[in-house]
């Protein structure tokens, strides 16, 4: 008798868990069809990127000081200007010369200051 009530709990069981994988695979296989399908759309954009142009950055920032460390091995200058900004403290340069004149030139174009204002900010460093 024991095993007569048995079976039926067994069937119970079977007739409960047996659409739990089911349901699951109906949700795997069709998330996969609809992935595909919207995946599968060609989208077009109303504008393009522009990834060879340069963005030009405006510093608005009082600048303090500039120490110039002049590379001449290498041909090669960095400039680190210290600003009164709280969120930009330092900004780095690189120019591809050692000629003093060339590098206050390009120190003045690049953060809008007189070559003037430029040779007494900056420090100067050989290496």
């Amino acid at each position: 008798m024991n095993h007569q009530l048995q079976r039926p709990q067994v069937y119970r069981y079977l007739a409960l868990g047996l659409p739990i994988p089911l349901v699951a695979l109906v949700f795997w296989f069709g998330g996969q069809l609809l992935t595909q399908h919207l995946l599968g759309y060609a989208y077009e954009l109303d504008h393009s990127l522009n990834a060879d142009t340069l963005a030009k950055i405006q510093v608005q920032a009082a600048v303090l000081a500039l120490e110039v460390e002049i590379k001449p091995h290498v041909d090669f200058t960095l400039v680190r200007a210290k600003t009164t900004d709280s969120a930009l403290k330092v900004l780095e340069l690189e120019f591809p010369t050692t000629d003093i004149s060339e590098i206050e030139a390009a120190i003045a174009q690049e953060l809008s200051l007189s070559p003037d204002i430029v040779r007494q900010l900056a420090h100067y460093q050989l290496e």
